[in-house]
């Protein structure tokens, strides 16, 4: 049987790893596997976690995450150690996470259904010790290097290649979602191939062209390609590795640049306060309206621009007389 109940507490093994470590409850019920592989093989001591949670839960911006989660930290170089990470769960899990989707008209696709994999699994890895929402590092998007049904067991069995140990959420979608999503964020790429080289590229919407390091871009020739402080107009851009010299390439990754209307000031959509990145969207930068907050948004002046809005559920957008949203698109 697999660890942990919905409502349960947090349920934690730490052991030594190697080749074969299981990570387990004291009634042996599996937690996750952890086996050293990659660049900076992982040694020592790990600490994994696992927690299902009663509902599925929602991160700032209103995204899902599948119920079961974990947090898995070495004691030695857990920001730069190395391994694959085998993850697992039930499919009465993945169908929660599913009704969500359809229930609340998200621009997801679903999780797979029926034991065969579907491609659409992806695990967001969040760097340091929080909650979903808190943690204070980067958050990664990795794609799954297998997903298969354990119809013996029946549960889902999930591996990721890792560099760096943290909490690990799973979810559909071509991008990591959090907080930190904002133009002054860092967001990291992690290729689902390994390769004994790497060349990143970029397609800004005219087709993929080579990266060089910069002062947005590093490691465009290792495994981990990191965005620093990106200028809105790169939001939608899409990126790959170039595996070997090719023609194997790894996943696409879609770097998404949002800002969340807060309203925790005022109503004025022109206030930075009121926005989750501490500046006003501008036209490249999607924008999205959450149904509770402390004052609706309001446009009161001319126009206002933006390259998507999104009003979930419940929402309010008031547009006085005389003014205009500006959704630019792409």
């Amino acid at each position: 049987s697999l660890a942990g109940l919905a409502s349960s507490t947090q349920i934690c093994d730490n052991e030594i790893v190697d080749a074969t470590t299981k990570f387990v409850d004291q009634n042996c019920n599996l937690i996750a596997n952890v086996v050293p592989a990659g660049a900076s093989p992982v040694t020592g001591n790990v600490n994994a976690c696992v927690k299902v949670e009663t509902d599925v839960p929602l991160d700032g911006l209103g995204n899902p995450y599948v119920q079961r989660h974990f947090d898995i930290t070495p004691a030695i170089n857990a920001s730069t150690a190395t391994a694959n990470v085998t993850l697992y769960f039930t499919q009465a899990e993945f169908d929660a996470y599913n009704a969500v989707v359809a229930g609340n008209i998200l621009s997801l696709p679903l999780l797979p259904s029926g034991g065969v994999d579907n491609g659409n699994v992806r695990v967001t890895e969040f760097h340091g010790t929080g909650t979903l929402g808190t943690y204070p590092g980067a958050a990664v998007l990795i794609t799954p290097t297998s997903v298969t049904w354990n119809a013996a067991n029946s549960w889902w069995v999930v591996t990721i290649p890792v560099t760096g140990f943290s909490g690990f959420y799973t979810h559909t979608g071509s991008a990591p979602i959090q907080p930190g999503s904002c133009p002054s964020s860092t967001t990291l790429f992690v290729s689902n191939v390994s390769g004994s080289t790497y060349q990143w590229q970029v397609d800004p919407g005219t087709g993929f062209v080579d990266l060089n390091n910069n002062v947005v871009y590093s490691g465009t020739n290792g495994s981990t390609l990191t965005i620093t402080n990106p200028p809105t107009n790169f939001n939608g851009n899409k990126y790959r590795a170039v595996i070997n010299g090719g023609p194997t390439v790894s996943a696409t990754f879609t770097l998404k640049i949002v800002v969340v209307w807060t309203g925790t000031v005022s109503t004025d959509w022109t206030n930075s306060a009121n926005w989750s990145c501490g500046s006003v969207p501008d036209q490249y930068t999607d924008v999205q309206i959450n149904a509770v907050t402390p004052f609706n948004a309001t446009v009161n002046v001319p126009t206002v621009a933006c390259r998507s809005l999104t009003l979930k559920p419940g929402a309010t957008v008031i547009v006085a007389l005389g003014s205009n949203i500006d959704i630019k698109g792409r």
